[in-house]
């Protein structure tokens, strides 16, 4: 105990709790509490309930190792769940006597559970079967690839229209089953209300866990100082809602293929980043560049972004406007230098088209590719999405990769007439690109 120094025992459910996700365990206490552990009084259960019986289904059809209905049930006996049946069957739901019957009852139970896994999935649009075989749809693989609960990209899915916006992205992430779990306890609600009051789009019903989360992102945008279980609760979110904003990307990309919505879906993963708007000024993603200093420079020098700020011809003009920026702290100052020496600077070019195949080249000449995001909490690689779409904004190709070579071709297959290709960063504001065909 760190206020009494002094050594005490776990209460029995978190013990319970600890055990629970553990199949071997070594429990080392002291000789009279050895017996309070034994595994006759303290049984570990599996942690897998319906929800989870659906991810872990479609995560091994997404990989091919489940290609029909049987094998998902011989999957399902390779589990602990399915060792704790026997041993436990109540706390499953078997009201049977497992042991009994040549195990009928437990058959039945997997073979119920893997059929109402098999239809809920299907219902998402996240799987196709019969009697004899299973196929993920892309809907599935996506679900799959970014461990996001097949409700959600389902919803991603329906929802994502040619015209949706920043503010139709933020209410699609934070309506996802994962955002639902956060708590929200009495003492937030005074904090949120204050909070609501302060964000460019209110919400209404504070009480509910979206709500919260919607605020919470809003802040982060906004770089609103957060303090105590709010300011740990945003750090908490901030990589969950990172994962759901690239499955809604890939949604956008590979299924809706709305160019527009897509488009905006990738500037809100920036926005994720560099912790600011879609509207702020882009000079905002280098470290200690305030909003209003850099409105400053764009009203009295003209400075719109941070390749005007690079190209600056006189060093010393440079220099003074970043040293006004941290009032002389070199500190500061070489996180800012570093920054500009990191921003990608792209040149993009098509070097040939035809009826069914583009292809492009882009040169660029940065060797250090971690993003510079001292807001977000997680290390990450710069990575581009390359696009190309047709006059009615119809996705035609797609395609993710990081640009590490000083001179990189990209050729991609068409199946339509291109009107223009977009070369979109995920992880910086300001640099994307547009080339017409």
């Amino acid at each position: 105990d760190p206020k009494t120094n002094a050594i005490i025992d776990y209460s029995d459910d978190t013990m319970t709790r600890i055990v629970s996700f553990t199949r071997k365990r070594i429990v080392i206490v002291q000789r009279p509490n050895a017996t309070i552990y034994n595994p006759r009084v303290l049984p570990s259960e599996s942690a897998f309930s319906t929800d989870n019986v659906h991810s872990f289904i479609l995560s091994h059809c997404a990989a091919k190792a489940i290609k029909s209905p049987q094998d998902a049930i011989d999957l399902m006996t390779w589990t602990w769940m399915y060792e704790r049946l026997y041993a436990n069957p109540n706390y499953y739901g078997i009201y049977e006597d497992a042991a009994v019957d040549d195990g009928v009852a437990v058959s039945t139970f997997l073979s119920e559970l893997v059929e109402e896994s098999l239809d809920h999935l299907k219902q998402a649009n996240c799987v196709s079967f019969t009697d004899a075989v299973i196929q993920a749809e892309p809907l599935g693989k996506i679900a799959a690839f970014y461990g996001v609960h097949p409700s959600t990209v389902d919803m991603f899915a329906l929802s994502l229209g040619r015209s949706t916006k920043i503010k139709g992205v933020l209410e699609l992430v934070c309506a996802s089953e994962e955002c639902h779990d956060l708590a929200v306890s009495v003492s937030d609600l005074e904090l949120l209300e204050r909070l609501n009051q302060m964000v460019p789009f209110p919400t209404r019903d504070l009480h509910t866990a979206k709500s919260k989360v919607n605020l919470l992102l809003q802040a982060h945008f906004s770089r609103i100082t957060l303090f105590g279980s709010l300011a740990n609760d945003l750090v908490m979110i901030l990589p969950y809602v990172y994962k759901l904003a690239l499955a809604l990307v890939e949604v956008a990309l590979a299924v809706t293929r709305h160019a527009n919505s897509a488009v905006k879906a990738c500037e809100f993963v920036q926005m994720l980043v560099q912790a600011q708007w879609d509207w702020d000024h882009p000079m905002m993603c280098i470290p200690h560049l305030t909003r209003d200093f850099c409105a400053e420079l764009k009203q009295e020098r003209g400075i719109e972004n941070v390749y005007d700020l690079v190209d600056l011809i006189d060093d010393g003009e440079k220099m003074a406007i970043l040293n006004s920026a941290v009032g002389g702290d070199q500190g500061k100052l070489s996180d800012i230098v570093r920054a500009l020496n990191r921003y990608p600077s792209l040149c993009a070019s098509i070097l040939s088209l035809t009826e069914d195949k583009i292809k492009l080249k882009v040169e660029r000449d940065v060797e250090e590719f971690e993003i510079v995001a001292p807001r977000f909490p997680i290390r990450k690689q710069e990575q581009w999405w390359v696009i190309v779409q047709d006059e009615d904004a119809t996705i035609l190709a797609v395609k993710k990769m990081a640009f590490t070579d000083p001179e990189t071709v990209i050729e991609l297959d068409l199946h339509g007439i291109p009107e223009k290709v977009l070369l979109i960063c995920d992880g910086y504001v300001g640099c994307d690109q547009e080339l017409k065909c």
